[in-house]
């Protein structure tokens, strides 16, 4: 009987921990179910960072960042609805939030010529002018307040189009509104007949 009791193997004290499959089991389905909400967290804090960003390339990071909340996005709604059906659906929206971002985002650039300081804003993905901010101060070294200020939109061509307000501080302080069609000055009708 005490033969039938001895072996070779090591004691019980010395034996390696068993690993628990229903702890791994647990811990694998922790992960699984957190990661496409912080994948969607993540990726939604990225763009809202990097979208405000002053450089005109750091915004750039602002495409992986919806990719990466897109993916997240995907796969809870695969978990509700099935994978198929998520798959194309969340492409299509992940595609759109990125086409719609480009498009309507700008950066803005700031530059001098003389005793003029201009701040022009781009489009992101034409880098077409479409906004200009300008100061004219009284001499080069730009500063105090500026003599004049004007700002408004911009055509494709380079060429003020639109609706400007332009700001006269001396020798009274004026605030108009002056029109432009592609460049050309004209007057409140004419606007309005042109855009009719």
């Amino acid at each position: 009987m005490n033969q039938g009791l001895q072996t070779n193997g090591p004691a019980d004290w010395d034996a390696e921990p068993i690993e628990d499959p229903a702890a791994n089991n647990e811990f694998n389905v922790f992960l699984a179910t957190v990661w496409p909400g912080f994948a969607v967290g993540v990726g939604f804090f990225g763009w809202l960072f990097f979208s405000i960003a002053d450089s005109q390339d750091l915004p750039l990071y602002c495409y992986p960042s919806i990719a990466l909340a897109g993916a997240g996005g995907t796969v809870i709604f695969a978990r509700r609805s099935g994978i198929r059906k998520a798959k194309w659906i969340g492409v299509l929206l992940t595609l759109a939030a990125v086409v719609a971002w480009g498009y309507f985002d700008t950066y803005e650039r700031t530059w001098h010529n003389d005793n003029v300081r201009f701040r022009d804003t781009y489009s992101r993905w034409g880098g077409n002018l479409v906004y200009r901010d300008l100061d004219i101060f009284e001499n080069d070294a730009r500063q105090g307040l500026p003599v004049v200020s004007e700002e408004g939109p911009m055509a494709g061509t380079g060429r003020p189009h639109g609706a400007w307000e332009v700001t006269i501080r001396k020798p009274d302080l004026r605030i108009k509104t002056q029109f432009y069609w592609y460049g050309e000055e004209i007057e409140e009708g004419e606007w309005y007949l042109r855009n009719r």
